[in-house]
């Protein structure tokens, strides 16, 4: 398990890295005054820092994390986890941010973290409707409305 998490640590601190180098050719800006580069800089950042925790430990020989079976199943939540973010990639211009977000959280928190239905869905339009008001009512972020803006 060690060289998997070597391998995506090093894949995830390259990316970071070169997150945070295209983000300085944005322009970072000031502390109070942020350029459009100061938000994935950050981000970069972070991808990176994280990116390095994973493969420390890897390259150390640390104790990995499980085995052959469970690596199986990570792999298989993995790709359905791909999958779903590219469901809502696709989905959010012809559905609209309400309902592709909702959908969104059901799919990942249902389906993914197999939690109950119940409470899955009660989450999910809490956490929609939340982000609206924030987004859409306090920001005015102009969100797509899809379906319900026709």
């Amino acid at each position: 398990m060690r060289l998997p998490d070597r391998a995506a640590g090093l894949v995830f601190g390259l990316f970071g890295l070169f997150v945070a180098a295209s983000a300085v050719r944005l322009g970072l800006g000031k502390w109070l005054s942020p350029g459009p580069g100061f938000f994935p800089f950050g981000v970069g950042l972070a991808t990176l820092v994280l990116g390095v925790a994973l493969a420390l430990p890897a390259a150390r020989g640390g104790a990995g994390r499980g085995t052959a079976a469970r690596s199986g199943a990570g792999a298989v939540k993995t790709a359905g986890a791909i999958a779903v973010l590219a469901a809502y990639a696709l989905l959010l211009e012809r559905l609209g941010f309400a309902p592709t977000t909702f959908l969104f959280i059901v799919a990942w928190v249902g389906g993914l973290e197999r939690t109950r239905w119940k409470g899955t869905v009660s989450l999910a339009a809490a956490v929609t409707a939340a982000m609206y008001a924030i987004f859409v009512r306090w920001l005015q972020v102009p969100l797509p409305s899809g379906v319900l803006g026709r």
